[in-house]
């Protein structure tokens, strides 16, 4: 399988980042909204985001935000 842009380019932000409980704290609103039409549009669909704008829980926030909207769940009903 292939892994999706979002993961990609939002995971090496994140690896190359220290800090702590990221996915307990909302980024910011405005920000994540910015980042979901950059991945969702044009032709670079978020490999050219400048990321000094951004902070890591508007990146961990739009990785859970794209995990909520897929039509299915990355880990089947019937494997829980």
């Amino acid at each position: 399988g292939y892994v999706p842009i979002i993961f990609a380019v939002c995971g090496t932000y994140l690896r190359n980042k220290e800090s702590k409980n990221i996915l307990f704290l909302s980024g910011s609103a405005k920000k994540i909204v910015e980042l979901q039409k950059m991945f969702n549009s044009g032709a670079y669909f978020g490999k050219s985001v400048n990321w000094d704008e951004y902070t890591v829980y508007d990146a961990a926030s739009l990785v859970l935000w794209y995990l909520k909207t897929l039509p299915e769940p990355v880990i089947p009903y019937d494997q829980y």
